[in-house]
């Protein structure tokens, strides 16, 4: 039984070491491009990128994300365990205030890394049932984390600062 979860472990290791190297640098990548690296994509491309502007959603970068939930055992105050159990529940945590694709996709132009590689001329606002996608999305998907800032005292920052930040990181 130890020696499975030894081998998982190393494989795992493997895979996220993987996972953390890029295409360019010619590692092997497990998970999809997310949606700020191909609109930046697309930016070097074509000359005219189409973008949904009927869908609205809280962009979170998963670095803040694992960076904010990794603080809430230094917020205990006492005996973890029992302050994790007085806290036991669903949260929502994700980055604060809401935009649509439209607008994230402008702010990665904008804050994308390559400037001038960029042949985009023109983004143009597109309906989300004109546009063909591999996963169906809500409309309105922002989320309320305001239950985890009163039991925890954490809140993301507005989803403005994870693009500049993300971008900041590949330069």
């Amino acid at each position: 039984m130890a020696e499975a979860r030894s081998k998982r472990g190393k494989r795992f290791k493997k895979q996220a070491a993987r996972i953390g190297s890029s295409e360019q640098a010619g590692g092997t990548v497990l998970r999809r491009p997310r949606f700020p690296w191909r609109v930046l994509q697309w930016s070097r491309n074509q000359p005219v990128v189409s973008v949904v502007e009927d869908q609205q959603g809280s962009p979170t970068w998963s670095r803040m994300l694992a960076e904010t939930t990794a603080m809430l055992p230094a917020r205990r105050q006492g005996d973890i365990v029992g302050w994790l159990k007085d806290r036991a529940g669903v949260y929502h945590v994700a980055g604060g205030g809401g935009t649509r694709r439209f607008e994230w996709a402008k702010a990665a132009l904008d804050l994308g890394p390559s400037k001038k590689e960029q042949i985009v001329e023109q983004v143009l606002p597109a309906r989300a049932d004109e546009s063909a996608t591999a996963a169906r999305r809500p409309v309105n998907s922002p989320l309320c984390c305001d239950r985890v800032e009163a039991a925890c005292g954490l809140r993301l920052p507005e989803w403005e600062a994870a693009p500049r930040l993300a971008m900041e990181e590949c330069r």
